[in-house]
C-alpha cells in the first residue's frame, strides 16, 4: 500500500524521557480513547480540488480559489479565481458556525446551536442556501457534521445521528446503492439498522462514516454503492479520506490505512502520539498530541516549497505551541494543505493551482510554494 512507511520512528510527547515505553502507550491509549469526533481538524479549514474555506476566527465563513460556479458564496460568479479570502455572503450567520466543508464545485456550513446548514455554488446559487429536511417537510435539516463530495453533500442528522446523503450518485457516493442517478433530498444511507455515527469525511467519490460503536463504514468509488463495514483490528476514534486512501485512528493509537476496497492495514511506523489525521493527494498528515508539531509523509512538499518528494518516514511540517493549531486539511486531486490557528491567520502551502494557498501572490500553475499566510480580501 502506498502509505506503508519503510522505516520506524517514534516521537516522545508530554512525558519524561525517563518514561517506559509501556506507560507512555497507557498514556497515549487513555488520551486518544478521550477524544471526541469529529475532531474539529476537519471542521474549521476544508480544501478541494478548486477551493477552500474556512470559519475565521471572528467567527464568519470565508472562502478563496476558482468561482466559476459561485462557490466561493459571494454573490457573484468569477472567472478568474479569487486569490485572497472573501467573507461568505448573508444569510449565512456570521458567528455561531461550527464548520465548514468544500465540494468539487459547492460549499456548506453549519450553526453550533441548531445544527441549521447552508449550501452555496453548484445547483445552489450564488448565495447560502438553507437546506431543508426533505420527505415533504419545509422545517430546514439539522445537522452535527456535514462533508461534501463531488457534486453532492452527506450530513450527521442532529436528532437520531444518521447519516443522509444527496446530490450526484455517480459511483454510488450517496450510500443508497444505484436506484437513481440524482438523491434529490436528504436520505439516509443504507446502513445496518441501529448504527449511530459521529464522523463523516469523504473526499470526491467516496465517503466514509465512523459509528458511535467504533466501527467504519465506506462507501462510493472503488469501495460500494452501499455503506461496507472496514476490518478494523479495535475500535475506531477519528478518520480521514483522500484522493486513494482512506484511514482511521483506532483507540490504542494505531493508524490503519486502506484503499480499493475495506481491508485495512497497520501503518507500522507512523509516528506515535497522533491526535488528528488528514489524508491528502499522494500523502498523509498527523497533528501530533501535546507537542504542536504536524508531521507529513508519502508524496508532497510538506510546507518547504519545491518540487514533491517522497519521504517514507514523518518530517515535521511545522511546529506550533500545544493548542494553536485547531484546523488542518488537504486537497484531493493537488498538493495543497492548509493549517486554522487558534490566534494567528491561517497558513496553506504546496501547488497554488486556483489560487488555493489565497496569499494574494499569483503562481505559475503547478508551481509549490512554502508555508504562506492566508490573506483577507
Amino acid at each position: 500500500m502506498m502509505l506503508l512507511l519503510g522505516c520506524i520512528y517514534s516521537l516522545t510527547v508530554g512525558a519524561e524521557q525517563s518514561s517506559t515505553q509501556a506507560s507512555l502507550k497507557e498514556l497515549i491509549a487513555s488520551s486518544i480513547a478521550g477524544l471526541e469526533a469529529p475532531s474539529t481538524m476537519s471542521k474549521l479549514i476544508s480544501v478541494s480540488a478548486s477551493h477552500a474555506c474556512q470559519i475565521h476566527r471572528s467567527g464568519a465563513a470565508q472562502c478563496w480559489g476558482e468561482n466559476l460556479k459561485a462557490e466561493l458564496g459571494v454573490g457573484e460568479r468569477s472567472i478568474a479565481p479569487i486569490q485572497v479570502a472573501i467573507e461568505v455572503v448573508p444569510p449565512l450567520p456570521t458567528s455561531d458556525l461550527a464548520g465548514v466543508s468544500t465540494g468539487e464545485a459547492h460549499s456548506c456550513a453549519w450553526t453550533k446551536s441548531s445544527g441549521d446548514l447552508y449550501c452555496w455554488g453548484y445547483t445552489y446559487g450564488m448565495e447560502p442556501t438553507q437546506v431543508l429536511a426533505g420527505n415533504g417537510s419545509s422545517n430546514p435539516l439539522s445537522v452535527l457534521q456535514a462533508t461534501s463530495l463531488e457534486y453532492a453533500t452527506c450530513a450527521i442528522t442532529k436528532d437520531d445521528l444518521q447519516i443522509k446523503c444527496w446530490g450526484a450518485n455517480s459511483a454510488g457516493k450517496c450510500g443508497v446503492g444505484y436506484k437513481s442517478p440524482i438523491v434529490n433530498e436528504p436520505t439516509p444511507i443504507a446502513a445496518p439498522q441501529g448504527v449511530q455515527f459521529k464522523q463523516v469525511v469523504s473526499m470526491f467519490r467516496t465517503a466514509c462514516g465512523l459509528a458511535t460503536s467504533g466501527d467504519v463504514y465506506c462507501w462510493g468509488e472503488y469501495i460500494s454503492p452501499t455503506p461496507t463495514l472496514v476490518k478494523l483490528p479495535r475500535p475506531a476514534v477519528a478518520g480521514s479520506a483522500g484522493a486513494s486512501d482512506q484511514c482511521a485512528l483506532v483507540d490504542n493509537g494505531e493508524l490503519y490505512c486502506w484503499s480499493s476496497g475495506v481491508n485495512a492495514e497497520k501503518v507500522e511506523n507512523a509516528p506515535t502520539y497522533i491526535q488528528s489525521i488528514v489524508v491528502g493527494k499522494s500523502a498523509v498528515y498527523a497533528l501530533l498530541m501535546g507537542s504542536g508539531e504536524v508531521m507529513g509523509w508519502g508524496l508532497g512538499s510538506f510546507g518547504k516549497g519545491g518540487e514533491q518528494k517522497q519521504q517514507d518516514s514523518p518530517v515535521v511540517v511545522t511546529r506550533e505551541t500545544p493548542g494553536e493549531i485547531v484546523g488542518l486539511a488537504c486537497a484531493q486531486s493537488s498538493d495543497v494543505c492548509c493549517i486554522r490557528y487558534l490566534s494567528k491567520a491561517s497558513q496553506c502551502w504546496g501547488e497554488n493551482v486556483n489560487s488555493l494557498l489565497g496569499d494574494g501572490k499569483p503562481t505559475p500553475y503547478g508551481a509549490s510554494r512554502r508555508l504562506g499566510k492566508v490573506t483577507f480580501g
